[in-house]
């Protein structure tokens, strides 16, 4: 199983940009995190514009992905394909997981653009050839060292949870 972990954004259009943070070289190193903490599970995907690692996630084929993001909010979002039922169920599941992981608290919500439904699906979310989610973490927990280890630590152990036992074994309703 591959589970390929997309960083958001890239270098011309960064994200969110705040003194010295910039969400896209943030992105970027949670992927790695996240990647090397999941081990041969793992795969951080290319930098580059969404098209591209489109691309790059279509020739890979991984049986999951997930896209990191950040937002200006107080809390932690995992966002699912908005018409995969299993796409749902895997953000509660994930949620739960890492919940139990991590003393950081999630929420899920079907990823619009723009958290819009006027705007349809996010494009990564629509266009990915697999079960797809964007997790999106607080700014604040960016500029934390510590934090940043130890949320990168327990969404891979949660995403190693679900791939080595299997979603029906992983959920607990």
């Amino acid at each position: 199983m591959t589970i390929a972990i997309c960083p958001g954004h890239h270098e011309a259009k960064p994200g969110i940009q705040i003194a010295e943070f910039n969400e896209h070289i943030e992105a970027v190193i949670w992927a790695h995190f996240i990647a090397q903490d999941l081990g041969n599970l793992g795969l951080a995907i290319p930098a580059g514009v969404l098209r591209d690692r489109l691309t790059y996630l279509h020739a890979l084929h991984p049986e999951f992905a997930v896209e990191i993001h950040f937002s200006q909010a107080e809390h932690f979002t995992i966002k699912h394909q908005c018409k995969n039922a299993h796409s749902v169920i895997l953000a509660e599941i994930l949620m739960g997981l890492t919940n139990g992981a991590s003393s950081e608290r999630f929420q899920v919500a079907p990823g619009y653009y723009h958290d819009d439904f006027a705007y349809g699906e996010d494009y990564f979310l629509a266009k990915a050839p697999c079960t797809a989610l964007i997790f999106e973490a607080p700014v604040a927990t960016a500029t934390d060292p510590n934090r940043r280890a130890a949320l990168c630590s327990a969404l891979a152990s949660s995403l190693a949870t679900m791939a080595q036992n299997g979603v029906s074994q992983a959920y607990q309703g």
